[in-house]
């Protein structure tokens, strides 16, 4: 029987209700990537009740290859009125902790010290680690070596993410908290938003390498790899730096069955001969100003201080999961499709559908998997979309809590930026909540994971995508302008569009089936929608 999301079983995977993650994960995972839902539970877990969080867990278990996240707070399901929360917050001792736990944290701004660290210690160590990893060519191993590497590369992909994600206790808090005060103080949200911009190139899609490579090249124009290398000795150096800390890095999200900037050679070529992104601190510094006038000046100190810190949190959350994510994924990409190939499957790239113990036991003499059943593998995780599947299973979330003050006030406001609004029956098809001022024609180009063509995308065109993670910024950095179906407020996607002046559409239902590569379209921010201004002869969409 075919596979189709309505002939699959939802029912959720545990107690309470579950929510989708759409915004991080389009379409279902592998095996690899499913492995790490149990790490992302405890770490999650672990962050948020240190900072003082009233909760018992936090999970995240796949459904059909969906990731569903859950969180049990404890007792009853029903949300007292506001005027009872109040009076809890004042008397449950749970509640009292909480608050207090949560106060603490938020006076310490222990994120400084995790920006510090990483910039100063800890990303050093990762580059260094993972670029031992990169000069091992998987290729040339044997079966017995090659299952130590996939041995390795595992146990670093997973130390690696839990890195990144006990990052998640600082590189989020800082911009919520800079939004929900400069709202409280008279700014909108939207203008408190566009504020925010990262202070570190990772998060424009730029960094030290990348530069030293497009002022190799500069001048000339190059239309491959090989032409890059004749140019001269030190244009060859700088590409094999720009290839060992960038090369193996997933494209287009967190699971090995995405292409890396090492597979798209042709996106290698169009980065070294983009001249650098003019960075927009003098138009963001007139919008500060313009910002801290409207401010009663007795805020105006805490403004620029919370305004700083959501900045260089935005920097050390795009630097720090290019390194700790994108890349380890792409090292352990790039090990299985070499047991793809010492295992000699018909198509090395079905190695990625099979589990890491099921491709290290092969290589040390176990039967693989086959290839027909690797194609199976393929063919029922392909055809199972987040945008196809239900958005909650089990009982309906309880509504989140009202009328608390302090801390845990402030902590309940900052998460409604992470929302994003449900479709609805008579929304117009292509719209969403625009970010930006101006409209934007050019042609479309989707990105949709691991049947895309990344490498292919060219400067200036639209990118059309269910969701966008850091994996993405390479792309963003050519885009012209930014369509997703997925997102909220404070999305990756939203804040990338505000930081590289995008325009964008954001949280656009359907933007991936209603258009087609090659449709020219018209991004207007200021009215939420996208137009089909010339359509490509294709059929049926």
């Amino acid at each position: 029987m075919t596979t189709t999301i309505e002939t699959l079983d939802w029912a959720p995977p545990g107690p309470g209700s579950w929510t989708l993650l759409a915004d991080h994960y389009p379409r279902a995972v592998t095996p690899t990537a499913a492995a790490l839902l149990p790490v992302w539970s405890e770490v999650t877990t672990q962050y948020m009740t240190r900072i003082g969080m009233p909760i018992k867990s936090m999970t995240m278990a796949a459904v059909n290859g969906l990731p569903y996240m859950s969180v049990d707070a404890g007792g009853g399901s029903r949300t007292p009125p506001p005027w009872l929360m109040r009076l809890l917050a004042a008397v449950v001792p749970s509640l009292r902790r909480a608050e207090k736990q949560l106060a603490t944290h938020i006076e310490q701004r222990p994120w400084r010290g995790a920006i510090t660290n990483w910039f100063e210690r800890d990303r050093a160590a990762a580059v260094r680690r993972l670029a031992e990893l990169t000069a091992i060519d998987p290729l040339t191993l044997g079966a017995g070596e090659l299952a130590d590497h996939l041995t390795v590369v595992r146990s670093e992909l997973e130390a690696s993410v839990r890195q990144h994600l006990a990052m998640h206790e600082f590189d989020t808090m800082p911009v919520g908290l800079f939004v929900v005060r400069a709202q409280r103080w008279g700014l909108t949200r939207d203008d408190a938003l566009s504020l925010v911009a990262g202070e570190s190139p990772a998060s424009a899609g730029e960094s030290e390498e990348l530069d030293a490579l497009q002022a190799a090249v500069a001048g000339a124009t190059v239309t491959s790899i090989a032409e890059i290398r004749a140019l001269s000795p030190a244009a060859s150096a700088a590409l094999d730096d720009f290839l060992t800390i960038h090369g193996w890095r997933v494209l287009d999200g967190y699971d090995v069955d995405g292409k890396t900037l090492a597979e798209s050679p042709e996106l290698v070529v169009r980065l070294a001969n983009r001249p650098p992104r003019p960075r927009r601190s003098d138009e963001l510094a007139d919008a500060v100003e313009s910002a801290r006038k409207r401010i009663s000046p007795e805020h105006r100190a805490e403004f620029d201080e919370l305004l700083h810190d959501a900045r260089r949190v935005c920097g050390l959350r795009d630097d720090n999961s290019g390194i700790l994510l994108t890349w380890p994924v792409g090292l352990m990409r790039r090990a299985m499709l070499a047991a793809g190939h010492a295992l000699g499957l018909g198509d090395p790239d079905l190695a990625v559908e099979a589990s890491a113990d099921e491709l290290e036991t092969a290589l040390r003499g176990g039967t693989p998997p086959s290839s027909a059943e690797l194609a199976d593998r393929a063919a029922r995780r392909r055809s199972v979309l987040a945008a196809d599947a239900p958005r909650t299973l089990g009982p309906p979330e309880p509504p989140p809590p009202e009328g608390l003050s302090g801390a845990l006030g402030e902590v309940m406001s900052l998460f409604d930026l992470f929302a994003y609004g449900e479709p609805t029956p008579d929304r117009p098809p292509l719209t969403g909540f625009g970010i930006g001022d101006r409209a934007y024609e050019g042609r479309v180009r989707r990105v949709l994971g691991a049947d895309a063509t990344a490498g292919d995308f060219e400067p200036g065109e639209v990118l059309v995508a269910p969701m966008t993670s850091p994996s993405y910024n390479v792309l963003l950095s050519l885009a012209g302008a930014l369509v997703t179906e997925e997102g909220g407020a404070i999305s990756h996607a939203a804040i990338m569009a505000r930081e590289l002046g995008l325009p964008a559409v954001i949280g656009c239902p359907s933007a991936t089936n209603e258009l087609a590569d090659g449709d020219v379209v018209r991004v207007d921010p200021t009215a939420g929608r996208v137009t089909v201004v010339t359509s490509t002869d294709r059929g049926i969409r």
